[in-house]
C-alpha cells in the first residue's frame, strides 16, 4: 500500500483523519450517555469504559500520524504501530469488561477500526475512510432496529436476501460488460443491472411491509379495497359501453388506465390530474369530465391511501393524510357531483374496506377514515334520496389477480387465506366489478344506504385470521 502524502495535504489529512473519530466518536459517547439515562441506576459513579468521544478522535488522529510516520520512514513502523494500539485497546478491555461486566467488543472493534480509517486518510482513500465512518456510525447508532429486523426474517426471506446479494455481488461483475448480440445491441452487464434494479424494487416493497411497516410506508389498498377496486369498476363499466371519466394524482396511471379501458371497450375515456383532498380541484375535474362524456350517471368514490401503522407510532400526519383522501377526498366528489346526480337521477358507490367495521393490527387511521366513508354513505343516501340519488358501498375482500395481493400474499401466503374464505378462494376483479354494475343499474333501483361485502364470506371469520396471516404467522 502506498503511503505517500504530499506535504501541503498533510494538515488536511490530518484533520479529516481526525474528523473520521469524532463521527464513530459521538454516536459511542451518545449511546453509552443514552444506556445512563434509560438505567441510572446502574450508572457507575466513575465511568471507567473505555471508548468516549475523545478517544475515537485521538485513535483516527494517531492512526493518521502513524501512517506519516511509515511514509517517512518504513513500513515496519505501521505494522508496529497497529500492533501496539491493538495490544492497548486488549488491555483495556480486559480491565474494564472485569469491572463492568460488559463483556461486549463492539466499542473495542470500533476503536480499532477508527485507527484503520485513520491510516486509510493519510494514505490517499479520503473519500472511502470518511464514508466508512458514517457507515459505521450508522450500524452502531441502529443496533436495536438491526436485531429486530434480524428477529424478523423467517429462513425463506434469509434465503430470499442472500439470493439477492449473491446476484448484486457475484454474478452482475462476472457478466461481460460489452455490447454483444446482432447490431451489438445486448450488454449482459446493463441486462443484468436491469433485472437486479427490477427484482430491487420489489424486494424493498416487501421489506417496507414486512419489517419496517410504517416507516416505509407501503401501500395496502390492493388488498383491502380503494385503488385496484375503483379500477375494476371502472374496467367492467367499460366492457358495457360506458364513457368513463377518471380523476387521479397521477398522470402516468391515468394514462395506463385510460389505454387499458379503451381496449376493454370503453365509449370515451377522460381523465384530469387532481387531488381529491382539494375540493376546488375535485370541481374542475368534474366539469372537464361533464363537458368531455355529458351528464354524469354514477360516481365511484374509490380514492384511497393506507399503510401499516401501529396507533402509538402514527404521525398526526399520517392519521390526517388518510382521513383526508379517503373520507374528505369522497365527500368533495359526492357535493361537487350533487347537480350533475340530480339531473340524472344518478347513483353513488363507495369503495369501503373491512376495516371499517372490525379491528385490524396497525389499521387505526383506515378504520377510521373507511367507517366515516359508510356513515357519509347513509347519510347521503338518507338526505339525497328525495333528488333521487342512490347511494351504496361496496367493501371487498383480498382480490387475487391484483399486484397487492401478489406482493403481499405470495406463494403459500395466498393459499393460506383462500381457506379463510368461507367459499374456499381468493376474488377476482371481476367480481368486484359485476357488483358495481349491478348496483350502477336499474336492477338495484330501490337498493340506497347499503353496504354489499364482496368478500366471499371472508368478513363472517373476523378479523383475527386476516391479522394473523398478514403478520405472517396464519
Amino acid at each position: 500500500m502506498s503511503l505517500i502524502a504530499s506535504e501541503s495535504g498533510e494538515l488536511i489529512s490530518l484533520l479529516l483523519a481526525l474528523a473520521v473519530g469524532l463521527i464513530i466518536g459521538f454516536e459511542r459517547g451518545w449511546n453509552r450517555q443514552s444506556e445512563h439515562r434509560r438505567f441510572p441506576e446502574s450508572a457507575p459513579e466513575e465511568d471507567h469504559t473505555v471508548g468516549g468521544i475523545r478517544t475515537f478522535a485521538l485513535s483516527g488522529l494517531l492512526g493518521g500520524l502513524v501512517a506519516l510516520a511509515a511514509a517517512e520512514t518504513h513500513a515496519l513502523v505501521l505494522a508496529a504501530g497497529l500492533l501496539i494500539f491493538g495490544a492497548v485497546v486488549a488491555a483495556a478491555y480486559a480491565l474494564t469488561s472485569k469491572q463492568s461486566g460488559d463483556y461486549g467488543t463492539t466499542t473495542e472493534i470500533a476503536l480499532l477500526l477508527t485507527f484503520i480509517l485513520g491510516v486509510l486518510v493519510v494514505a490517499g482513500h479520503r473519500l472511502e475512510a470518511v464514508a466508512a465512518a458514517v457507515l459505521t456510525a450508522f450500524l452502531l447508532g441502529f443496533k436495536a432496529e438491526i436485531h429486530s429486523t434480524l428477529a424478523r426474517l423467517d429462513r425463506r426471506e434469509l434465503h430470499s436476501s442472500l439470493q439477492l446479494l449473491l446476484i448484486a455481488l457475484v454474478v452482475i461483475p462476472l457478466l461481460p460488460n460489452q455490447n454483444l448480440g446482432p447490431w451489438n445491441s445486448l450488454n449482459p452487464r446493463v441486462l443484468g443491472l436491469l433485472v437486479m434494479l427490477i427484482a430491487g424494487i420489489g424486494f424493498v416493497g416487501y421489506f417496507a411491509i414486512r419489517i419496517l411497516g410504517a416507516r416505509a410506508g407501503l401501500l395496502l389498498t390492493a388488498v383491502f379495497g380503494g385503488l385496484t377496486s375503483s379500477t375494476a369498476v371502472t374496467v367492467a363499466f367499460a366492457r358495457l359501453g360506458a364513457a368513463v371519466g377518471l380523476c387521479g394524482r397521477n398522470e402516468q396511471r391515468l394514462a395506463d388506465a385510460r389505454v387499458r379501458l379503451e381496449q376493454a371497450g370503453a365509449r370515451a375515456v377522460s381523465t384530469t390530474a387532481a387531488d381529491v383532498r382539494d375540493p376546488e380541484a375535485v370541481t374542475a375535474a368534474l366539469a372537464t369530465a361533464h363537458a368531455a362524456l355529458g351528464e354524469l350517471d354514477t360516481l365511484v368514490c374509490g380514492a384511497a391511501g393506507n399503510f401499516a401503522a401501529a396507533a402509538q407510532e402514527l404521525t398526526p400526519n399520517g392519521f390526517r393524510s388518510v382521513v383526508d383522501i379517503d373520507l374528505n377526498g369522497s365527500f368533495h366528489a359526492c357535493r361537487a357531483a350533487f347537480e350533475q346526480l340530480r339531473s340524472t337521477d344518478g347513483s353513488i358507490l363507495m369503495i369501503s374496506a373491512p376495516q371499517a367495521t372490525a379491528p385490524y393490527l396497525g389499521q387505526a387511521h383506515v378504520g377510521a377514515a373507511k367507517a366515516g366513508v359508510e356513515q357519509l354513505m347513509r347519510t347521503l343516501a338518507l338526505e339525497w334520496g328525495p333528488y333521487g340519488i342512490r347511494c351504496n358501498a361496496i367493501v371487498p375482500g383480498p382480490v387475487s389477480d391484483t399486484e397487492g395481493v401478489r406482493r403481499l400474499l405470495p406463494g403459500e401466503a395466498a393459499d393460506r387465506a383462500a381457506r379463510i374464505v368461507p367459499l374456499g378462494r381468493l376474488g377476482q376483479t371481476v367480481d368486484i366489478g359485476a357488483a358495481a354494475v349491478y348496483l350502477a343499474s336499474g336492477a338495484a333501483g330501490y337498493v340506497s344506504g347499503t353496504v354489499l361485502d364482496v368478500d366471499g364470506g371472508g368478513g363472517l371469520v373476523g378479523s383475527g385470521p386476516w391479522n394473523a396471516l398478514l403478520a405472517g404467522k396464519g
